[in-house]
């Protein structure tokens, strides 16, 4: 199973009517009808239903924008100008990529918690 699988009003009715009923609850289910009907009202009001990523507000430009003169003077001595480990060899020896292909190859199915803890 993908990280973020689209799911259908059928998989969605299906997985709400578990919740609702697990844990002791007695609630009772939902439709695909009623599913579809509240999906189709969410993209009236944000048309970006459905087409969000796992990158999708992650942090703001602005964020990036101040964080930029500490990236680029002391992260990227160790990690490299892109972070992917490629820093100045001189200095120190190169540190684990954070950013880019590397760092997503070796935290591939890994939680944040891991990363957290490993931070």
């Amino acid at each position: 199973m993908s990280a973020f699988p689209q799911f259908s009003a059928e998989q969605i009715a299906a997985l709400a009517t578990y919740l609702r009923n697990s844990w002791g609850n007695s609630f009772c289910g939902a439709s695909p009808d009623e599913v579809s009907a509240l999906l189709a009202g969410a993209a009236q009001v944000s048309p970006a239903v459905g087409k969000v990523s796992v990158w999708s507000g992650v942090y703001t430009d602005a964020q990036a924008d101040r964080g930029q003169p500490l990236q680029s003077g002391v992260c990227s001595r160790c990690h490299g100008l892109r972070l992917n480990r490629v820093g100045e060899v001189d200095i120190e020896p190169p540190s684990p990529a954070i950013a880019r292909t590397l760092f997503l190859q070796r935290w591939e199915g890994r939680s944040v918690e891991m990363l957290f803890k490993y931070t």
